[in-house]
């Protein structure tokens, strides 16, 4: 099943209502209580049989589901991450 179709199932609508009232209609990371979006733990590109799992979904706010994203996209810098490339741009 593709991402289009995941998402545009009746299921992920139920699910991520689901989601949000399991987590108290706030952000799972800061708590905040505006612009929520339910996020796959494990991508759903990765395990298409997760898409529609519970325990596979978290409520982020906007800000923290940009974040999260980025990071498992490797596209956020983290300590350890400068650190090696820090060491690698010494060896060059």
């Amino acid at each position: 099943m593709g991402l289009k179709r995941i998402y545009a199932d009746k299921r992920w609508k139920a699910l991520r209502l689901e989601a949000k009232r399991r987590d108290g209609f706030r952000c799972t990371q800061c708590g905040a209580a505006g612009q929520l979006e339910v996020h796959h733990r494990i991508r759903a590109r990765q395990a298409p049989e997760l898409a529609f799992d519970l325990a596979n979904v978290t409520t982020l706010c906007r800000a923290c589901h940009i974040t999260e994203t980025l990071a498992e996209r490797g596209q956020l810098p983290n300590a350890a991450r400068q650190a090696w490339q820090s060491l690698l741009q010494k060896e060059i």
